[in-house]
């Protein structure tokens, strides 16, 4: 019996929304997503797929480990946002009607690739080749420079509730590392970092300025990477505080 699928898009495990619906239903994210996937799993094994009608809050629950109210709150939480009464959001957009048909599909692959048929090349073709080889080293690391200058250049937007002013400086100092270049998939990874440790309670805004500040490739939680001229200005503000509590104790027993 063939498989059968189901599709994930590329942004799922970083869509903005699991923060979201884990901050309304008082959940982790990570168990977010995985009822997610356990309702991916039910809207195509439905009769009319992406319906929702068999969902078990309670067996999702036992799959999982966790408690059924933690299910039913995070189900709850994504009414509206993911599942609007029992149909899957965004299902016709993203899910093919059938997934069947990979046998003949393969074999008009096949069929088209023995009817296709390599030309043999020219005299021009021959020419350019040739030329190609006989390039000057100067005239490829040139070329290199201009791929590498290409690569850096990154037109990737950053979600809304990463913090504008810091992303650019960080942006800015990324792409003035000539040795590493700044891609959208580098920036991705950068937002899958940020993203992961704001879960944690960090602010997006000092991991970024630490970043830029110590001329990091990405961003780390500020306790581990703390530079050293802000531990002596905790240090100075602790002694400050304590002065003028002495000084506070100190009139009132005048």
């Amino acid at each position: 019996m063939a498989n059968q699928w189901l599709r994930l898009w590329h942004d799922m495990p970083t869509d903005p929304k699991w923060r979201t619906i884990a901050r309304a239903s008082g959940q982790r994210i990570g168990d977010v997503m995985a009822v997610y996937c356990h309702l991916l799993v039910c809207a195509s094994n439905a009769t009319e797929r992406g319906r929702t009608q068999s969902f078990n809050c309670e067996d999702v629950a036992s799959a999982l480990d966790v408690q059924t109210a933690d299910v039913v709150a995070i189900f709850d939480a994504m009414q509206g946002r993911v599942v609007q009464d029992d149909t899957l959001m965004g299902w016709e957009k993203r899910q093919v009607a059938r997934e069947d048909g990979a046998a003949e599909r393969a074999k008009a692959w096949r069929e088209s690739k023995k009817q296709a048929k390599t030309p043999e090349p020219n005299a021009t073709e021959r020419n350019r080749t040739q030329s190609e080889r006989n390039r000057t080293p100067d005239k490829t690391r040139e070329d290199k420079e201009k791929r590498e200058a290409k690569a850096s250049h990154s037109a990737f937007a950053p979600p809304d509730w990463v913090p504008v002013e810091q992303w650019a400086e960080f942006v800015q100092m990324r792409k003035a590392m000539r040795n590493i270049p700044f891609t959208d998939a580098a920036a991705k990874g950068v937002v899958a970092d940020l993203e992961k440790l704001c879960t944690a309670g960090n602010d997006p805004a000092e991991m970024l300025t630490n970043a830029v500040t110590n001329g990091w490739r990405t961003v780390y939680p500020p306790k581990a990477g703390q530079s050293q001229p802000n531990k002596l200005q905790a240090l100075e503000d602790r002694n400050r505080a304590v002065a003028r509590k002495w000084a506070e104790e100190n009139r009132e027993s005048a």
